[in-house]
């Protein structure tokens, strides 16, 4: 009876060990794909995601589908007039933002600073119209306060279809020559395509 006891309690202890192994690997992978300071994805795994849904499209299984890239107009001036943190919380606001609006299973992440990346599984203009529309105009009109100041910005963003592109990295790119534009006439508006 000793020797099944011990038996049962090494078992037992051993089982306990792998789940919480289980529950580590499963913290860092979560840690390793999700921005720390925002909760979203980050850009290792938007990145990743937007590599498959291209290779998808090549092997016939899935719809094409668009990508958008936008950034907060100003984002300098922002961190410079009121300070990092609140920079900090206008890129939370933002990724609050975007998320409540871009549902799964779309994908939208921070890809780095003040820019991000959504992954649209439609190819409708008009439904990316209305995407990239309501995303501006919610910014547009939401204040952030931080200490006892109210702040507002505006996004510009750039949008291409996987039917535009050969590859991932000609996607981003059209994407972001989009952004550009839109900054470059203006600032405040999206672009789907060269206008």
């Amino acid at each position: 009876s000793t020797i099944l006891t011990q038996k049962v309690a090494s078992t037992l202890e051993r089982k306990s060990l792998r789940e919480r192994e289980e529950q580590l690997l499963s913290k860092l992978h979560k840690q390793a794909i999700t921005d720390e300071m925002t909760g979203v994805p980050n850009r290792r795994f938007v990145f990743e995601r937007l590599e498959k849904s291209f290779d998808d499209i090549e092997e016939n299984s899935k719809e094409h589908f668009a990508t958008a890239i936008f950034d907060i107009d100003h984002f300098k001036q922002v961190n410079d007039t009121y300070g990092h943190a609140a920079g900090d919380e206008i890129i939370k606001k933002v990724c609050n933002i975007a998320t409540s609006i871009i549902k799964s299973p779309n994908i939208f992440g921070r890809i780095g600073g003040e820019e991000f990346l959504a992954v649209i599984f439609n190819d409708s203009a008009n439904h990316l119209q209305e995407i990239c529309e309501k995303i501006r105009t919610t910014i547009e009109n939401e204040e952030t306060l931080f200490d006892n100041q109210k702040i507002k910005v505006t996004l510009s963003g750039g949008v291409c279809f996987s039917n535009e592109s050969s590859s991932v990295s000609d996607l981003v790119n059209k994407a972001d020559e989009r952004l550009y534009l839109a900054k470059k006439n203006g600032r405040n508006k999206f672009y789907l395509k060269e206008e």
